[in-house]
């Protein structure tokens, strides 16, 4: 099996890459390069048919070494429908987490604040939400990734984890995710805020 964990920086992803590695079973790489920097190349730079065939090559070597792979590079939102299509059997888990607190952490993040100065084209502004009138820059980012899983879900093999729901119940939201995935996960992994 291999699951792609995607959705907006800040949202949980980390959180539910550490889940699954707490079963045995499963091989995770969370933001491990070269696949975080070639994801992330494609969510925000003009399309590069080479960048998203090395992408490919690497997801194609790691499922076919485990079992179980899941590969947490958030940006890959941006080509879930790509993904998909090459992955057949692909699960994909969109991590979710109420604006509020999702603006308050990207605040303090020095790897977000980067982002706003990149040089501008047209996939950097769908990404960080630019165009989105009257929203804080952080917001609007959250909105953009909330609005193309909204988008793209009923087109590939998707499951909401809200980040939220966990910190009120991890159990609950754990137990979820185990249906989603069929196999066991530590709940202790989820940290309450």
């Amino acid at each position: 099996m291999i699951v792609f964990i995607i959705g907006s920086g800040r949202c949980g992803t980390n959180m539910v890459g550490e889940l699954l590695a707490s079963n045995k079973e499963w091989n995770v790489d969370i933001e491990q390069q070269p696949q975080f920097g070639l994801g992330t190349q494609l969510a925000t730079q003009v399309w590069n048919p080479h960048t998203f065939h090395d992408l490919i090559s690497i997801y194609k070597e790691k499922s076919s070494q485990y079992q179980n792979y899941a590969d947490k590079t958030h940006p890959n939102l941006w080509i879930a429908e790509e993904l998909q299509e090459i992955f057949p059997e692909a699960k994909f888990i969109y991590c979710k987490r109420n604006v509020t607190d999702v603006v308050k952490s990207m605040e303090k993040h020095h790897g977000v604040n980067t982002w706003y100065d990149k040089p501008d084209n047209p996939q950097l502004r769908r990404f960080l939400g630019k165009g989105i009138a009257e929203l804080d820059k952080y917001a609007k980012r959250l909105l953009a990734h909330d609005m193309e899983y909204d988008r793209i879900k009923d087109r590939i093999n998707s499951h909401v984890f809200d980040y939220d729901a966990a910190q009120q119940d991890p159990a609950k939201e754990v137990r979820k995710l185990e249906n989603y995935l069929g196999y066991l996960f530590n709940h202790n992994i989820i940290k309450k805020k």
